[in-house]
């Protein structure tokens, strides 16, 4: 499974982004997330990208044995 995550603090500056419709998170809380989750360590790849104009955000890979 592949997921692509906007940064927190990139989210933080929209004011569309509050907690009835988004959840934030930052690469640390997204790892914790996928271990919550059932994958294990060495089954997730968390890598950071820039899709430009100021927009940081992970793109996460997890695969599931």
């Amino acid at each position: 499974m592949v997921l692509y995550a906007i940064d927190k603090a990139v989210m933080r500056r929209g004011r569309f982004a509050g907690p009835e419709t988004h959840c934030l998170f930052d690469a640390d809380e997204l790892m914790t997330l996928l271990r919550e989750g059932g994958f294990r360590q060495d089954d997730i790849a968390v890598r950071h990208v820039n899709a430009d104009m100021g927009v940081n955000g992970r793109i996460a890979a997890v695969r599931k044995q």
